[in-house]
């Protein structure tokens, strides 16, 4: 259950929004959630942001 709640947040906070209201909202009135999905991020993913930058899954992180 942890990994489809966490897609389906992510998917909402990372990404760009046709408006910016859905991450205002989740900053301000769920504001949990937001800690939980960059809590889950940074235990699984270290290496999201040079992932995510380079779109490339063979990371540093990867490597160690």
């Amino acid at each position: 259950i942890d990994t489809v709640a966490f897609a389906h947040l992510a998917e909402l906070y990372y990404t760009p929004q046709f408006s910016p209201d859905i991450k205002h909202h989740l900053e301000t009135r769920c504001a949990n959630l937001v800690a939980y999905i960059q809590r889950i991020r940074k235990t699984y993913w270290p290496d999201w942001e040079e992932t995510t930058e380079t779109m490339n899954m063979n990371t540093v992180w990867k490597k160690v």
